[in-house]
């Protein structure tokens, strides 16, 4: 579906992955209101990002699962990994020859993070018990593993994480991770959340300011409401050419709407 109002922030989605396809990592975040487009911003890339070689790939926090580590980034891997399954034969034994260089013998560890992977990994030997600290460098080994397989094969990854507000610990410092990592390179992450619900002292302002001390700055694109120009685009789109004016229909949705693009489609 066409996006109006919103061609500057496609335009810099689509640098940013270009500057990923040649070898950066970038994290850009979406944020605004709730219905104002953010998913569906994101989501538009997907296209070009797959015409032009590129994964894309995405996942979402749910508001009743904040105690499940890594919720979006299991459901956005388990997707890449339905990605892979799906090609031809001969692409499918280059993946998984590059999965099992890099992660051969301790894959097994990210079997229950990323679904489908021991589809791709298989036969991987089960592994010693670990706790705490040792478990945890272990995982957090293989997960750098598993995205250097993209980076090695130059494959330029978009992963879209949505509605970061409900975000866990393990996953904002698994983003923190791969983002401070000097062996990732051709990702580029993207991550939107509802500014207004990211409030003084949320985990997500404490994740901004550690990746800002060291060094990382993000991306950052603000979603606001849809003027009355683009309220007009969207409407004489929807309903095609009218011997009436809509005019007064126009004015109607941007009224009752305020310019909310999901409240505006309704």
């Amino acid at each position: 579906d066409q996006l109006f109002g919103r061609e500057g922030q496609i335009n810099q989605l689509l640098q940013s992955f270009h500057r990923v396809m040649v070898g950066e990592k970038i994290l850009t975040l979406v944020y605004g209101n709730s219905g104002v487009g953010k998913s569906a911003l994101v989501e538009s890339i997907y296209g070009r990002v797959l015409s032009e070689g590129g994964l894309f790939t995405s996942g979402k926090f749910d508001q009743l699962k904040t105690d499940t580590p890594y919720a979006a980034f299991s459901q956005a891997l388990g997707r890449l990994m339905a990605q892979l399954l799906m090609m031809n034969q001969e692409n499918l034994m280059k993946w998984k020859e590059e999965f099992h260089r890099l992660l051969h013998p301790v894959g097994r560890v990210l079997y229950d993070v990323i679904p489908g992977l021991e589809s791709i990994l298989e036969n991987e030997p089960e592994l010693p018990v670990l706790n705490g600290l040792e478990a945890q460098l272990r995982f957090n080994y293989a997960m750098n593993n598993f995205f250097q397989v993209f980076s090695r094969t130059g494959t330029p990854l978009v992963i879209f994480i949505d509605d970061l507000q409900w975000s866990d610990v393990s996953s904002l410092s698994l983003m923190r991770n791969i983002l401070t990592s000097n062996e990732i390179q051709n990702i580029l992450l993207v991550g939107a959340y509802r500014d207004n619900e990211v409030t003084t002292g949320h985990l997500f302002l404490q994740f901004k300011m550690e990746i800002g001390e060291m060094g990382f700055q993000p991306e950052e694109i603000h979603l606001t409401n849809l003027q009355y120009g683009d309220i007009y685009r969207l409407v004489t789109s929807s309903l095609g050419k009218s011997k009436k004016p809509l005019d007064d229909l126009v004015k109607i949705v941007d009224k009752k709407s305020g310019g909310n693009v999901l409240l505006a489609i309704q």
